[in-house]
């Protein structure tokens, strides 16, 4: 069985013919896309084929940006409340496969407090760029799943991650 690591190699090897477009905004966007699915394999994920699919039809021009973002999204919520499943998520090998599955959102507010613990509401919508009120809609929702928790006052604390997606 290939580890995570292993199979970012794979899935960073389909980047390649990007990398080396003669077209500088592709060789950009494919230089992201890899950073972003190699980053991945560190925190010992796995990326699932639809991930790389988009990606790909992102760089051969099919979808912008903001259609990949919608379309998984648009997949997240559709499978939200099942089991966790690695065919359309990203997923820690070791994770507890009947646990909440996070959204895109979800986990960069979950990325972004392991770091930065400290940050009020305010602080984080900066930070992931979202709006103070997604925030506080995106950490209640963790906090009702039992994923995150607020300690030491409303406005002056600390997150702690519960159970990291």
């Amino acid at each position: 069985m290939l580890t995570p690591q292993d199979m970012a190699l794979q899935n960073l090897s389909m980047f390649d013919k990007y990398v080396n477009s003669p077209d500088p905004s592709v060789r950009k966007c494919a230089k992201n896309w890899r950073t972003a699915i190699g980053l991945q394999a560190v925190d010992g994920l796995t990326v699932s084929d639809y991930l790389i699919q988009l990606a790909i039809r992102n760089l051969e021009g099919e979808l912008t940006m903001d259609e990949v973002e919608e379309l998984l999204e648009k997949e997240y919520r559709k499978n939200r409340h099942e089991v966790f499943s690695s065919e359309y998520e990203i997923v820690p090998e070791s994770a507890n496969r009947n646990k909440y599955k996070c959204t895109m959102d979800e986990i960069a507010v979950l990325r972004t407090v392991r770091l930065q613990p400290e940050l009020t509401i305010k602080q984080l919508a900066e930070k992931i760029r979202k709006s103070e009120d997604d925030v506080r809609r995106i950490t209640e929702n963790l906090i009702a799943h039992g994923m995150l928790r607020h300690e030491h006052g409303k406005e002056e604390g600390d997150w702690d991650i519960v159970y990291d997606y």
